[in-house]
């Protein structure tokens, strides 16, 4: 998947979901990862949506950081990569963006994909 077709902000929290990864030793960037990847980068309005659905940022957080600490760890990866549950993810985001009038996948548009695919498994 290229990554040209994603706002300047998506793209910022894809690159910090990889960092994450890399940080805590994960080969795979799962949708755990892009979830705080996306809070990394903007956080108010990840905040503004999940309350919206009633969704308490800092319990979110929290229940993120316990998943991240489950992932196995391998030594000496050089590269990550997206995880499937993570292209499906980043997939419905790219089909829904044409239903909004988007030209580019956003942040929005990332979290509605990995809160689809959650309710959906």
């Amino acid at each position: 998947m290229t990554y040209d077709n994603f706002t300047t902000n998506a793209q910022e929290a894809i690159l910090k979901s990889q960092q994450r990864a890399g940080k805590l030793q994960h080969q795979g960037v799962d949708t755990v990862h892009l979830m705080r990847g996306i809070i990394e980068t903007d956080e108010k309005l990840v905040e503004f949506l999940l309350s919206k659905m009633e969704v308490n940022l800092t319990l979110l957080k929290r229940e993120l950081n316990r998943e991240l600490e489950k992932l196995p760890k391998v030594a000496n990866i050089e590269k990550q990569f997206l995880t499937k549950e993570s292209n499906q993810s980043l997939s419905r985001a790219k089909k829904t963006m044409g239903d909004f009038g988007d030209e580019y996948i956003s942040i929005e548009l990332m979290l509605l994909g990995i809160i689809s695919g959650k309710n959906t498994a």
